[in-house]
């Protein structure tokens, strides 16, 4: 039966039907009726029994409250199974109704949300709590989907959104838009160059997700899962960890123009400067005008980069970098997974790239080792630039397959470049470093310069 136009049951009162606690997705509605929010709204009565008959009891077996949850566990496999069959390629789908196990046929997105810095941080958890339950390709819905955001909370959650598995901003009907091109040219400036570092790390999050699917392990993580024996971790949830080696430190506070950072252990490096972040073990206040999200770099990593386009079909075709992040130690260390992105189980029918690198400051040396390549398209793309954080010495020449190519600074970072390889990627490479010059950090050239100033209108006087 139906009690007026909410369409709910007429369900019996029970320890089903009203458990001692109602989660957030019950009680939330309790302002809507004439009464308090019950689990059996909107669904059936969670008392009934279903399914298969019981030959002991002659009953059904199962209580729909213990089943709930499984409908769409149920429903997503055999959707999957279809579109593959119609489509012959990998295809996508989106449930919002999951349950453990589903992240193997599909992603899922954290649900209605609202337009506010709550909901914001929130989504953080979520993210990270679906990488728990197997389901690593997840999101919230970018600036909320019920309410109206303001400029500022959209382009923070823009933000924070770009770095998400799942990357989608969506709204309810009837409101007002909010994707990035509805906003005045200053905001859609701010989410465009974020959305563009997105897309240079995408192949660093597929080598994630191919780890995912053949380990187990997470593509979102909290600072904890790397550090399990620094109690601090155990309580942050306002950053997170891209794999092993990039922490986003997002601004989720409204006129927030800096944010507390926890420093697990070191060296850390700025993502834009370069600039080694000075502690270990602990908290630091990093500067975040409203077009910068707090980036770092963890050392130890060579991580993959891809030149970024207007959709994921052109970017594949642009040219890849390596990003070297030195540790104390000197070394750094990464890899890369990549196929054709559509095609069903390249992993089983070994038709993927896979290749290793390995950089040693004692050696000079990058090494790049292709332990896989049967995916034939790869050699038509190009290595194009090493980027290197935390150099103590630049090498004047840099030498690979009989060329030697030049490395130089960054302006106004300390960060150094070698671009122009003009590479293949499915071949090996030996790059050795010759002649080192003492690298001066750009912030010390300025104080050099300063005094010098100073010195000589000292002596002037």
């Amino acid at each position: 039966m139906q009690t007026g136009s909410n369409h709910t049951l007429k369900c019996p009162y029970n320890e089903w039907d009203n458990p001692p606690y109602r989660t957030k997705a019950v009680y939330r509605y309790d302002g809507n009726w004439d009464r308090i929010a019950r689990i059996s709204d909107r669904t059936m009565c969670m008392s009934i029994r279903q399914g298969d008959i019981d030959p002991k009891t002659g009953q059904p077996k199962y209580r729909h409250y213990d089943v709930h949850s499984l409908y769409g566990w149920s429903q997503t496999k055999p959707t999957l199974d279809a579109m593959r069959l119609i489509t012959g390629k990998r295809s996508l789908v989106l449930p919002r109704s999951t349950f453990v196990g589903s992240g193997q046929w599909s992603g899922h997105w954290l649900g209605d949300n609202d337009a506010t810095w709550d909901e914001m941080k929130r989504s953080l958890i979520g993210m990270i709590e679906f990488n728990w339950f197997g389901i690593p390709f997840n999101g919230a819905d970018i600036c909320g989907f019920g309410g109206i955001p303001s400029e500022e909370m959209c382009i923070r959650w823009m933000q924070v959104g770009a770095f998400y598995p799942f990357s989608r901003n969506h709204n309810v009907r009837d409101t007002p838009d909010q994707d990035p091109a509805s906003w005045p040219t200053s905001a859609v400036a701010i989410m465009v160059s974020t959305l563009r570092i997105r897309y240079t790390l995408l192949p660093y999050y597929y080598t994630l997700f191919y780890k995912a699917h053949t380990q187990g392990s997470t593509v979102i993580r909290p600072l904890f899962h790397e550090y399990p024996t620094d109690k601090v971790t155990l309580d942050i949830f306002l950053q997170f960890l891209i794999g092993s080696y990039i922490m986003i430190a997002p601004v989720t506070d409204e006129n927030a123009r800096q944010v507390q950072v926890y420093i697990p252990s070191s060296p850390w490096y700025n993502y834009y400067t370069g600039v080694r972040i000075p502690a270990n073990k602990q908290s630091i206040s990093m500067e975040a005008p409203l077009d910068t999200i707090p980036i770092l770099l963890k050392g130890g990593a060579i991580v993959p980069t891809q030149g970024f386009a207007n959709n994921t079909k052109f970017s594949r075709e642009q040219s890849f970098g390596l990003t070297i992040v030195i540790d104390s130690n000197g070394n750094a260390d990464g890899d890369l997974f990549y196929d054709d992105g559509e095609s069903i189980d390249t992993i089983s029918s070994k038709t993927y790239f896979y290749a290793t690198f390995n950089w040693s400051s004692r050696d000079g040396q990058l090494t790049m080792n292709v332990v896989q390549n049967s995916y034939p398209h790869m050699s038509n793309l190009i290595l194009d630039s090493l980027t290197f954080y935390g150099l103590d010495l630049i090498s004047t020449t840099i030498h690979v397959k009989g060329k030697q190519f030049h490395p130089a600074v960054r302006p106004n970072t300390n960060i150094v470049e070698v671009t122009g390889l003009g590479l293949s990627m499915g071949e090996n490479h030996i790059f050795t470093s010759k002649g080192m010059a003492i690298f001066v950090p750009h912030y010390l050239l300025f104080m050099c310069f300063t005094l010098w100033a100073i010195r000589g209108l000292l002596i002037e006087h």
